[in-house]
Formats: structure tokens, C-alpha cells, sequence
């Protein structure tokens, strides 16, 4: 039983940082076209 909730908490860490480093890589992309748009204009 101990272990099953270690590996429960686990599972949420490893979910929340999938979802910030998608956070992260949104941020990424939109920096980065906002930078092409710049570029181009």
C-alpha cells in the first residue's frame, strides 16, 4: 500500500512537469515566431 502511493505522487510529479515543460516550449515558440514576424516586417 505504501509503495502504491509512492507511486501515485510520482506519476503527479512527472505530470506536472510534462505540463510545465509544455509550458515552456508554447512560451518558446511564440517568443520565437514573434521574433521571425519582426524579422520578415
Amino acid at each position: 500500500m505504501n509503495r502504491n502511493t509512492h507511486e501515485e505522487e510520482r506519476r503527479k510529479v512527472e505530470k506536472a512537469t510534462s505540463m510545465e515543460r509544455l509550458g515552456w516550449i508554447e512560451l518558446l515558440v511564440s517568443i520565437g515566431t514573434l521574433d521571425v514576424e519582426d524579422t520578415i516586417y
